[in-house]
């Protein structure tokens, strides 16, 4: 199932922060990982890969993260749903990299 007209967007309740790699670092990459997850009924990662990565194992240390991370699920007619979900995790050097979904910046496959 998507995310779109009746299915509502998982949440993200919680998991670790992406690593962000010392090569990635050390170069200063900056950037998004756009991931595909599925996400159970239960609000746990099944699923996670990479759609478009960063270099320097930024696109592994994003996976490796997103398939710890727990949510709330979607919902179809309120009952929870198994979804399939784009989630962008974003990476700047100055600082811990923070999943976009956590500050209101993921999308949703189906919907856009």
């Amino acid at each position: 199932m998507k995310v779109g007209k009746d299915v509502t967007r998982p949440e993200l309740l919680g998991g670790p922060k992406p690593e962000y790699t010392p090569e990635a670092r050390q170069a200063r990459v900056v950037g998004n990982v756009i991931m595909m997850a599925m996400i159970d009924r239960e609000g746990c990662v099944r699923q996670a890969r990479v759609l478009k990565g960063q270099p320097f194992g930024l696109g592994e240390a994003a996976a490796a993260a997103v398939r710890r991370w727990t949510f709330r699920p979607a919902t179809y007619q309120n009952r929870p749903v198994a979804v399939d979900y784009v989630l962008t995790v974003t990476f700047q050097p100055d600082e811990n990299p923070e999943p976009a979904d956590r500050r209101g910046a993921a999308s949703s496959s189906g919907s856009r």
